[in-house]
């Protein structure tokens, strides 16, 4: 039985041509009423997003890593995903509670139907089939109610820089535990990117005696 709330029957969906990135716009979405939910699935209120170069970048590489997959849209044209937060705020699923709060991969778009896999007490992921072939931290929720690290203006940072820092620090991992393959000074370009800020970052609290210079 689903678990229902007050919920708008209409959503919106922002969708852009997959051939021609300004050929864009917004359109109807899916079906936002929580009785057209299937057994097991989630309907989630996207609350914010951050917009990056990123965004662009993800369209970019849509069809290569499988972008396009996690949020399907009219043939021709692809909806383009964004970090963000959004609310439960209907669920078919025993282990999904109405007014949950979860951090991860959204559309750019009004709603979210999920499909949650893997249920644990901070995290699940989305087992829906037509995301089988993307990488597993997009596929990834974690749930944040009440967790004040992901609130306010603290949250806007998070959703801005916290999906890139991994990658920052296995870089800065890999540099330390290769003794940084005898070099004095490390390098980084694009130095005013959230990767860059981060790796700089790590590698002056690392302790090593490198000398970090950036470009941009």
């Amino acid at each position: 039985m689903a678990m229902k709330s007050k919920v708008p029957t209409q959503s919106w969906r922002f969708i852009v041509s997959k051939s021609k990135l300004d050929d864009c716009k917004v359109v109807d979405g899916p079906s936002a009423d929580p009785v057209d939910l299937a057994d097991g699935a989630i309907l989630i209120k996207v609350d914010r997003i951050s917009l990056t170069a990123n965004n662009i970048l993800y369209a970019v590489l849509g069809e290569e890593f499988h972008y396009w997959d996690l949020f399907p849209a009219p043939d021709g044209f692809g909806v383009i995903p964004a970090w963000g937060f959004g609310d439960v705020v209907a669920s078919r699923h025993p282990g999904i509670a109405v007014g949950e709060r979860l951090f991860g991969y959204f559309p750019m778009a009004s709603h979210a139907t999920l499909e949650p896999a893997d249920v644990a007490q901070g995290r699940f992921r989305d087992g829906a089939q037509h995301r089988a072939l993307a990488a597993a931290p997009y596929n990834e929720y974690q749930r944040i109610s009440g967790d004040p690290a992901f609130e306010g203006r603290q949250g806007d940072y998070l959703i801005l820089l916290r999906p890139l820092f991994l990658v920052s620090w296995l870089a800065s991992i890999y540099f330390s535990e290769n003794a940084f393959f005898g070099a004095e000074n490390v390098i980084v370009t694009s130095a005013s990117s959230k990767t860059a800020i981060a790796l700089a970052y790590l590698l002056h609290k690392s302790g090593a005696s490198i000398e970090v210079i950036g470009l941009t």
